[in-house]
């Protein structure tokens, strides 16, 4: 199964539903491919370990630095835990669906308007950046945008502000 055609089977499916595929890394690599929001997927890369000969996968299966056992333990251990802080955000009073950076910065501009005592925020998710939750807030003097990348302990936040040629995985 192709990048294209994973997308176009998860594409009516529910947030958090997932596709193992052959990886282009190799035979030795799986991609994971996840709804990580309406309209954003998640591919993630897994290094098979302990292949044996003529077996369907490896009986190691690594993420980054967490080793897996099976692939029902990825989908486990990895993407329902990722999951959860996607829910959390979407479910908090402050998540907005955004169309674009420039969109949030001005809901977050308006908050500022209605209450200029008060530092506005925000969260949300954009196409641009698969994997992640943005949060945006106002500063008296900037406007700042945050990555956080969904993990599974956690969220990861970057203090730098983010731009398209700052980006980086």
């Amino acid at each position: 199964m192709t990048l294209p055609q994973s997308i176009s089977y998860l594409e009516d499916k529910e947030i958090g539903e997932c596709i193992f595929r052959p990886s282009s890394l190799g035979e030795n690599w799986l991609t994971l491919t996840w709804k990580f929001y309406t309209n954003v997927y998640m591919h993630v890369n897994i290094k098979e370990e302990d292949k044996i000969l003529g077996n369907a996968i490896g009986s190691k299966l690594i993420i980054g630095k967490e080793e897996y056992d099976s692939l029902a333990e990825i989908e486990t251990r990895y993407v329902r835990e990722c999951l959860w802080w996607v829910f959390e955000a979407k479910n908090h009073h402050k998540f907005r669906e955004s169309l674009s950076l420039t969109e949030l910065e001005e809901s977050l501009k308006l908050d500022l308007d209605k209450t200029p005592t008060v530092i506005p925020y925000k969260f949300t998710i954009l196409i641009e950046y698969p994997g992640f939750l943005i949060l945006g807030y106002l500063t008296p003097t900037k406007i700042c945008k945050r990555i956080c990348k969904s993990k599974t302990k956690g969220l990861l936040i970057s203090w730098t502000n983010i731009s398209k040629s700052e980006f980086t995985y």
